[in-house]
């Protein structure tokens, strides 16, 4: 098989489009958005996207390359066809990771707490101030385009009070001078109350060591050590989970959230905005302890106290996830990796078939919309059918549309590139390929936000788990070859 220049372009784009990063919009070469057109739902007639566009908090819950992000553009997409909603993106990771440069006009927080503590607080405050600030400066990007919609119901006037209530909400959240007359008293107390309890728990460990003192043998020594370092690390991490739940009640004090939503409300409400939906992306890309105090001081106050005004579409990993006080009854899940998605009480190969559905739904539009050709074009079905090669992608994939990218990006550059069509040996080429520079270097190196909150393995565990499971795989093969 031979394919013209045109051809072997077109599929490039195709496959280049599967596997994009994070928010990365989709154009064509004129810049227009493809969003509509290639938009593939997991699950039949939309249903995913349906279930997102209700009034509920939703939390879309799948590994990386899951289509979360794809997913949010679509919302987004919808929500700006409406006028009584607004929609607010909001890239989580992003906005941690600038605002951890960003401590100027805090001078007046002097020696009020010990640096550590104090250096954390910053930190955190930062972090709040900039999701703050973020989703101000959102809100008045999407009402100026509202406002030109409704000036004339609302009067030039009217027009001029929204905007200048904007102004001041985004005001507030920046001046230090208003922030710091609640936030140092807040410290002091906090720094006092520590103080005394570390004197206390000091004195009691003391009188403690004075009991045993001399009366054990030395394996009760070692045991007692043992037992001391685990009674420490205990009281250590409670110290944390301790902290931050001052450093969280002195932020719901210091930015005024209950008066933030009133204002908010106010606002919107005069550009007859019914509710207000923030998509918060990334979500699970933060650190632990700065995702509990965002919960605690903004997503779950803003989502309880509004009164149903509010409301948030979370992307989230699996098992990085904190509710904090948000009702996990009153709030929609939607578990993207096809296991739990597909999963019923019905046997592996309904489910599997579920999984292929998408899997050759999404391939054949990005194929089709791109190249205008059969997806069978550029595949070898002289001795295997389409469908074979759907299933071969599903099982390299587990349905991940980012990986099917790679896939399909690797067989273009060993075979499409080349004028030749994508047989079996090229896509397990890619996969061992895709598995080399991108699974296998997990395990010499991993951040934070890859690891469940709570993990208990480490990640040479995991490596020796991995290493257990590729022998396994490859002495089955060898039994395979014998017989």
């Amino acid at each position: 098989m031979s394919y013209s220049q045109n051809e072997k372009d077109k599929f490039f784009e195709a496959v280049d489009s599967l596997k994009k990063y994070r928010r990365a919009e989709i154009v064509d070469e004129s810049g227009k958005d493809l969003v509509d057109a290639l938009y593939t739902d997991l699950l039949p007639n939309e249903q995913i996207l349906k279930t997102c566009l209700t009034d509920n908090t939703t939390f879309l819950i799948g590994r990386k390359g899951t289509g979360k992000s794809t997913i949010f553009l679509k919302l987004q997409r919808e929500y700006r066809k409406r006028n009584d909603v607004l929609s607010c993106y909001i890239d989580t990771k992003t906005i941690f990771e600038s605002s951890q440069t960003e401590f100027l006009g805090i001078e007046h927080f002097g020696e009020v707490m010990p640096n550590e503590a104090l250096k954390q607080y910053i930190l955190e405050r930062s972090f709040l101030q900039s999701i703050l600030r973020s989703l101000t400066e959102e809100i008045q990007e999407r009402s100026e385009g509202l406002l030109g919609k409704i000036k004339n119901f609302l009067g030039i006037g009217e027009a001029q009070i929204v905007k200048e209530k904007l102004r001041e909400l985004t005001s507030s959240i920046n001046n230090n001078e208003l922030l710091k007359k609640i936030e140092i008293p807040s410290l002091q107390q906090i720094t006092v109350a520590r103080k005394s309890f570390t004197e206390r728990s000091n004195e009691t460990a003391l009188n403690e060591n004075d009991s045993i003192g001399g009366k054990v043998q030395r394996a009760e020594v070692e045991m007692e050590a043992s037992l001391s370092s685990n009674k420490m690390n205990k009281s250590s991490r409670k110290n944390i989970s301790e902290l931050e739940e001052q450093f969280s009640n002195v932020f719901l004090k210091v930015f005024q959230i209950k008066n933030f939503i009133s204002q908010l409300r106010e606002v919107l409400s005069t550009l007859r905005i019914r509710s207000l939906v923030v998509l918060l992306d990334d979500f699970s890309e933060i650190p632990d302890h700065s995702m509990r105090i965002f919960v605690d001081v903004i997503l779950s106050p803003l989502n309880n106290w509004s009164q149903d005004f509010i409301k948030f579409k979370v992307a989230a990993y699996p098992n990085r996830i904190y509710y904090g006080k948000i009702d996990q009854g009153k709030i929609d899940k939607i578990n993207l990796d096809f296991y739990n998605l597909y999963s019923t009480r019905v046997d592996r190969s309904v489910m599997e078939d579920k999984a292929l559905n998408f899997t050759k739904r999404l391939i054949e539009k990005r194929v089709k919309y791109f190249t205008n050709q059969p997806v069978e074009l550029f595949f070898d079905i002289r001795k295997e059918s389409i469908e074979e090669y759907y299933e071969l992608i599903f099982q390299i994939s587990m349905n991940v549309p980012r990986i099917i990218g790679y896939i399909l990006y690797y067989c273009y550059e060993s075979k499409i590139a080349y004028g030749n069509s994508i047989n079996r040996a090229a896509l397990t080429d890619a996969a061992e390929k895709y598995y080399e520079l991108a699974i296998e270097p997990f395990f010499q190196s991993t951040t934070y936000s890859l690891k469940s909150i709570d993990e208990k393995i480490s990640i040479l565990q995991m490596r020796e788990l991995l290493n257990g499971n590729l022998e396994k795989l490859f002495q089955e093969r060898l039994k395979l070859r014998l017989l």
